[in-house]
């Protein structure tokens, strides 16, 4: 993990950090495919980005008393300018994996008709590539055939999910109203620029979304504001 931070100076502060992260394990699933094989499950799972960065930011807006604009306002104008604070976050991962999977055929004669199909080729699309119509390469995965014997040979989330990228933001300002008596105002946004960030495709081989990208992410997933007022004294 790499970090950098700068402590409060001129009104500023931030924080910023960036993590590589491999997490490799055989234990993913509770019901795996091959009970008598348990190596074939093992993965890097889908609960750990390959990347993920944060970035911090408060800015005390330079207005009002005391400040680098406006400092000799009066008393009805500080009070609308002054006394400000912005913030924001910043949080970018790259895709979780997933696995493919097949369903209505009992190749490997135990009664399980599902599981992780053939693997002919690669399967990941290069970024460029990539669109919501055809996340992936559809064409590396086939079912196997009925009563061969055996399990697929796909290996599991060896397919990567679309990033997340998402910025909140909030305002505060507090107003002085008596010596005991401050009046607090917030404005909180998730997802401020209204990004879409989506889910993992559909991954099984032969029906019709098969490789499509069909939804957005639910945390973080559409623009939200709240407004408060909180008055203490």
């Amino acid at each position: 993990m790499i970090k950098a931070e700068r402590r409060f100076k001129g009104g500023l502060y931030y924080q910023a950090h960036l993590t590589w992260a491999k997490s490799v394990a055989d234990d993913w699933s509770s019901t795996p495919e091959d009970a008598f094989n348990r190596r074939r499950e093992r993965s890097q799972g889908n609960q750990v980005p390959r990347w993920r960065g944060v970035v911090v930011g408060i800015y005390e807006l330079p207005f009002g008393k005391g400040k680098r604009f406006a400092g000799g306002a009066p008393a009805v104008l500080n009070h609308l300018i002054g006394n400000w604070m912005a913030a924001g976050t910043y949080v970018y991962r790259t895709g979780l994996y997933f696995t493919p999977g097949f369903s209505g055929v009992d190749p490997s004669n135990t009664n399980i008709r599902s599981g992780r199909p053939d693997r002919i080729a690669d399967g990941n699309l290069s970024g460029d590539r990539r669109t919501l119509q055809r996340w992936f390469d559809t064409t590396a995965f086939v079912t196997p055939a009925a009563g061969i014997g055996r399990f697929g040979s796909s290996g599991a989330f060896i397919l990567e999910g679309p990033s997340m990228s998402v910025f909140h933001f909030g305002l505060t300002k507090e107003v002085p109203i008596h010596e005991r008596a401050r009046l607090k105002l917030e404005m909180v946004s998730t997802n401020f620029f209204n990004h879409p960030n989506f889910s993992n495709p559909a991954a099984t081989v032969g029906t019709s979304s098969y490789g499509q990208v069909l939804s957005i992410i639910s945390t973080d997933g559409n623009r939200n504001f709240q407004l408060t007022a909180r008055l203490t004294f």
